[in-house]
Parts: structure tokens; sequence; C-alpha cells
């Protein structure tokens, strides 16, 4: 070995030394925008990288609802926003701009999130993968006049309905998803698989099964609704052969599968029950269903607590949940089940017999409640 020829080629010409140049770092940074009393505006963030990419840097995008402690504080679609995705590439000193459309209203509320994030990212250093939208509220608290004694008997509603461990309990809904074949018309916020493959909001065009993301109302999970051999042949929650669910695979981000609303009498005590088996069969070890589950005015602001159901378990069970809870003034409430694992490799669900009960407070025990008796105590 000769020292002397370190660094040069054969013929004794020096050896050009090769650098090699780290690729540049991707990032997107956090925005605000004032909310408006009506129609749409665009808060656009900006995806950048810190300096020339000598090469095509792709990525993924996508908007989730807030995921802030103080569910008030969380921005929700569709009423709050318009939820995007998609794909998109930065060549040399390009940036790209990711628009996303908010709601003006009305309501007074406190500012809101949402998040935008990345993934999939190819050709840089990743910076931070995410950002925070936050919708600026900008109205005031005006005063509401509403008919608080709905019997004209110089009681306030509010007392009349009081908070009572007996009374007139009513049935104010419950949805079993009916009986029959697989449905066609969509039931609520989440992306519907009826069959066909062609839906416009999956991600699996052609695919006929229900896949991440999407969900369907059959009579079984398997194999109605896939035929994946982790699925259960599990029937519907009261034994009724013909009995339909809702079957859930859940998207791989934890997201918002079920919203729908509901009518309600104001500041009666309520009960929400339903039913939630994990369709996957025992055994196969793969992510439990994790859901949140919480009662939103129209405004999209929480009701009393929330429950959060843990993981359920892959044994083939139905398990029951109650919320028990009051609410407050409003006639009109929002059911919102939620996942708070990924999906991906389970977390998969059906949903059935969602129940809602309210009790009516009946002091004289004549049949009438008493925010409808014209005199509640017999005098």
């Amino acid at each position: 070995y000769n020292n002397e020829n370190a660094g040069k080629n054969w013929d004794g010409t020096i050896r050009e030394a090769v650098v090699c140049t780290p690729p540049p770092t991707l990032y997107i940074s956090n925005e605000e925008i004032t909310e408006g009393d009506s129609g749409t505006k665009n808060l656009e963030f900006t995806v950048v990288l810190d300096k020339i990419a000598n090469r095509t840097v792709s990525f993924e995008y996508q908007v989730f609802d807030g995921n802030n402690a103080e569910n008030i504080k969380n921005a929700t679609a569709p009423s709050d926003y318009t939820i995007v995705s998609g794909s998109a590439t930065i060549d040399g000193n390009e940036t790209y701009t990711i628009t996303v459309p908010i709601k003006g209203d009305e309501v007074v509320e406190d500012d809101e999130e949402f998040r935008v994030v990345l993934s999939n990212i190819r050709g840089a250093i990743i910076g931070n993968t995410s950002a925070i939208g936050t919708i600026i509220n900008d109205d005031n608290e005006t005063l509401s006049i509403a008919d608080l004694d709905q019997d004209n008997d110089g009681i306030l509603d509010s007392i009349e309905y009081g908070t009572c461990s007996t009374g007139i309990e009513t049935l104010m809904s419950f949805d079993d998803f009916g009986t029959g074949g697989r449905t066609t018309n969509p039931y609520t916020t989440y992306c519907y698989e009826d069959g066909d493959g062609i839906s416009d909001c999956t991600n699996y065009a052609g695919n006929i099964h229900t896949n991440d993301g999407e969900y369907t109302v059959v009579q079984h999970p398997n194999p109605d609704a896939s035929g994946f051999s982790t699925w259960s042949k599990q029937g519907d929650h009261t034994g009724d052969t013909n009995g339909r669910m809702m079957v859930v695979n859940a998207s791989i981000a934890p997201d918002e599968f079920y919203r729908r609303s509901y009518t309600v009498v104001p500041n009666a005590s309520m009960t929400v029950d339903l039913w939630i088996l994990n369709v996957v069969k025992e055994g196969s070890n793969l992510i439990l269903p994790d859901i949140s589950f919480r009662l939103e005015n129209m405004n999209g602001e929480q009701i009393g607590e929330m429950i959060n159901t843990g993981g359920i378990p892959e044994n083939g069970i139905w398990n029951h949940y109650t919320l028990s809870i009051n609410p407050e003034d409003n006639s009109e409430i929002q059911i919102v089940l939620a996942n708070n694992a990924p999906g991906g490799g389970g977390n998969d669900l059906a949903l059935d017999d969602i129940r809602i009960q309210q009790i009516f407070c009946d002091s004289d025990n004549d049949g009438i409640a008493d925010y409808l008796d014209l005199d509640s105590d017999n005098d």
C-alpha cells in the first residue's frame, strides 16, 4: 500500500470528492382566521421547504377535528369547516397551499381549533407533520327571548321539568337500523359503502367491501359488509335474524364516525343507551375499538360529560353503554361517536339499538307531566 496514492485515480490524477447534500426540511405553520357571520372564508396553510429541492418532494394531507382536551374548543366538520384531503408535490423552491373552507355563523362560542396533518412525506426531512387552524369567534352575546312556561301556569318550565328519579318515562327515539338487506341511503356523516364500490367519498374505488374509513348498514359483518376472514358472522343485538346493524371499518387516523340529531324536551332528565360489538373474531389479536360517546347541541358544543368505552374486547358479545344526562335548554341534540384508536389492523365495530328516553316529573301522579299540567299540585 502506497499512502502517496491515497485520493488519486489509477493514472495519478486527483480523484474528485463526492459530496452528499442532505434533502430540504418540510414545514407547515399554524394559521388563524376570523369566523364571519355567514357564508364561507378560506383559511390557507402554506407548506414550505427550508432550501431548494434537488428532486420532487411529495406528501399527502388531511384535515381533522381538533383534539383539545376541552371539547368546546374543538372545531367539527361539517358545521365549522369543510374537510379537505389530497396529495401534492413541490419542486425546487416552490411552496404548496392547502385551502380549508371555514363556515360563518352568528353563534357565540369559544375560539375553535382543527388540525391539518401531513403524511407519506418523500424527498424531504420532516420538520413538522401537523398545523393548528384556529377559527376566531367574532359574535357577541345577545338576549334570547323564549317561552319559559309552556303551560302558562306561572311556574317556569325549568322548575317543572325538575330532576326526577321517578316520573313519566317516555321513549323519545329508538334506532335499530331496521330490517332486511343492505340499505341504499347514507345514515350519518361517515363515508357510506352501498355495495357498488363507486361512492364519492371512498379511497377504494371499485372495491365493494366496507374498507377503512367506511360504514354500511347490513345484517352481518361477514359476509354482508365484507368477506374479511377476521370478521365474525354475528347477528343483530336483539337476535332478530332479519335485523340490521351499522358496521364501521375505522379510518386509519382516529376520527368521528357517527353524528346524528334527535329532538328532545329541554331540561328533562335523559338517558341515551346503545350497543357496540367488536366485529373481529376472538383470538385475532387486532386493534381494539376504543370509542368516545358524547352529546352536543346543534352548535357543536358538548353537553355534560363524555363516556370512553376503553378497548372493546374480541369476544363476540354486544356491549351496553349508557349516558345519563340533562340536555339543558336544548330541544335538539346530536349524538356523536368517535374512534380513539387507529384503524388499518382491526378497530372494526358494529352499532345497534340507539335509545333515548326522558323522565318527566309528575308531582301529583295524574299521568300528566308537570310542564304540561295546569295544576301539578292538585290544589
